[in-house]
């Protein structure tokens, strides 16, 4: 019998590496990622298109190439864009530095504005793993401040900071970030991210930094401001909702149409299964899981630090672990049966669902 090259079972993951000027030695600290001779390490990129599949029979292929062979059983019920085969990109980043002052547009916007790049817009959201005494993010622009006032601090680059909110963090702190909303993570802090898979980042201020050419990182000021929205959120902190779950504990920390991210803590075998059939992913941020699915499903183990994506045709997906393990489980939410039917039917109000993201219509 030769190799099976379904989709029947879990595919941990090889993560890219990616060396960046902000970047620190935490990730390696914190979760056993190699630093390279950098000795630094700014981001690793678990869930993407150019992450690989660690072992079996799809080994060595990147998650991208298996979502074309299988004519994107994969990503199964996701959108697609012609540079963003897959929906989510899941990244573990140390923040060593201030990240650039920045922002994203809607996927409406990046497909009017640049349709040639490919990429949807970009919603994030961010789980604080470590953050060092006084660290921040920067989100949104402060009372009164307008665009033009924006526009020309970074045009200038002078008092772009002044400009916006500075929200202090700790760690285990949830944070949500929609398009439009001029931000930046700051210095000391380390966060998993999972968000759009774009590649569209407008840079409005970059502290003044040089990149390894010894010339200032480019910048995107009049296409930034060009997307800047009119904030609804008043704050990017998420305060996560618990619901009740066989093996162990359940949390959504985070929802909106784009994806929906929960924290697990099993004490036994958890079902990882939801509403809609498209594509999952794991990242284990303590301890051990076995990840299985269906009849015959073949287990694979992530340990602390590892990641896996659970492909869409995998039925009936588990996760076992003992107590104390960890993960962090994003996917493609069918948000009223997924997030709001759920909490609702959990006793949770409608202000408490409203602020895990952008949930849509709640209902009473």
């Amino acid at each position: 019998m030769g190799p099976d090259f379904s989709l029947q079972a879990p595919l941990r993951t090889t993560p890219v590496y990616r060396h960046y000027i902000w970047g620190g030695a935490r990730l390696g600290e914190l979760l056993g990622k190699p630093l390279g001779p950098e000795e630094t390490l700014a981001e690793s990129w678990e869930v993407g298109d150019d992450a690989l599949v660690a072992e079996g029979s799809w080994a060595g292929r990147t998650l991208r190439a298996v979502d074309e062979e299988t004519k994107g059983a994969l990503r199964g019920d996701a959108p697609s864009y012609p540079h963003a085969r897959l929906p989510l990109l899941i990244k573990l980043s140390d923040a060593a530095a201030d990240l650039s002052i920045q922002i994203h547009p809607t996927d409406d916007q990046a497909l009017r504005n640049e349709p040639d790049r490919g990429y949807p817009g970009k919603a994030e959201m961010y789980l604080i793993l470590q953050a060092a005494p006084g660290a921040g993010v920067y989100w949104g622009l402060r009372g009164g401040v307008t665009a033009a006032q924006l526009g020309e601090a970074c045009r200038t680059g002078l008092g772009v900071p002044d400009l916006i909110n500075f929200v202090p963090v700790k760690t285990g702190d949830v944070l949500y970030s929609p398009a439009g909303v001029v931000h930046a993570i700051g210095k000391g802090i380390v966060y998993c991210e999972v968000q759009e898979n774009s590649d569209i980042t407008y840079r409005l201020y970059d502290w003044g930094r040089v990149g390894s050419d010894g010339k200032p990182r480019e910048l995107h000021i009049e296409r930034g401001l060009a997307v800047l929205g009119k904030k609804k959120r008043k704050t990017p902190m998420v305060e996560p909702q618990s619901l009740p779950m066989e093996g162990g504990q359940r949390r959504i920390l985070c929802a909106c149409p784009h994806f929906a991210v929960e924290l697990i803590e099993l004490d036994g075998t958890a079902d990882l299964g939801r509403a809609r059939a498209a594509m999952r992913a794991v990242v284990v941020l303590e301890g051990e899981v076995t990840l299985g699915g269906g009849a015959g499903a073949e287990g694979v183990v992530c340990r602390k630090g590892q990641s896996a994506v659970l492909p869409a045709p995998l039925a009936n997906p588990l996760a076992t672990g003992a107590a104390g393990t960890r993960l962090l489980y994003a996917y493609l939410p069918d948000l009223k049966a997924d997030i709001i039917a759920p909490l609702r039917a959990a006793g949770h109000d409608v202000a408490a669902i409203a602020q895990l993201g952008d949930v849509g219509r709640i209902g009473r």
